[in-house]
């Protein structure tokens, strides 16, 4: 039951990202950098992802949730969204238009106060900007088509510092790890 549900969240959001977003500013890439922006930042904040899933699939671009082309094509046929192939200065650039307003039953405030937040990080940027973005240190360890966990990709890598480690240290003491 649980793939059922995260595919019935994937596509929520999904179409609120879509209905919330100048079609202009969404193609397919900048949707699954949204997608993934929303993930990241949910399990940052709260330890779990927001759309449901655990894992997304390194493709040469990025981060892609590997369920998004059949949401996609489940809220085309269903008459709520509509694909319009633009042509820009670097390629074709299929725009999604939401037709309907989407379903937010299940969401709540603070839900949607992190979708519009990962909306509004990703929507200025270019999706080549994007892409780059994305292409971080976990992405390039990660091998071609292998799947990429939320969680793992959740942890921004840093220095530690020496209150890091002695805070560590006194941890592991305290149960006994050393």
């Amino acid at each position: 039951m649980r793939a059922k549900r995260n595919h019935n969240r994937l596509e929520q959001i999904t179409h609120y990202v879509i209905a919330r977003t100048p079609s202009d500013e969404l193609g397919a890439t900048k949707l699954n950098k949204v997608l993934w922006v929303i993930d990241l930042m949910s399990w940052r904040e709260r330890a779990e992802s927001l759309t449901g899933l655990e894992t997304y699939r390194r493709l040469e671009y990025g981060p892609v949730p590997t369920q998004v082309k059949p949401v996609v094509g489940h809220l085309i046929s269903s008459g709520w969204v509509v694909e319009k192939r633009t042509s820009t200065p670097v390629g074709q650039r299929k725009e999604l238009i939401s037709l309907v307003d989407p379903d937010l039953s299940g969401l709540s405030a603070e839900d949607i106060d992190l979708i519009h937040r990962a909306i509004d990080f990703i929507r200025p940027m270019s999706a080549t900007k994007v892409s780059e973005l994305t292409h971080d240190t976990y992405w390039e360890e990660v091998q071609p088509d292998g799947d990429m966990s939320v969680g793992a990709a959740s942890i921004w890598p840093g220095e530690i510092d020496q209150d890091a480690l002695d805070w560590a240290m006194s941890e592991a003491e305290s149960i006994d790890v050393r």
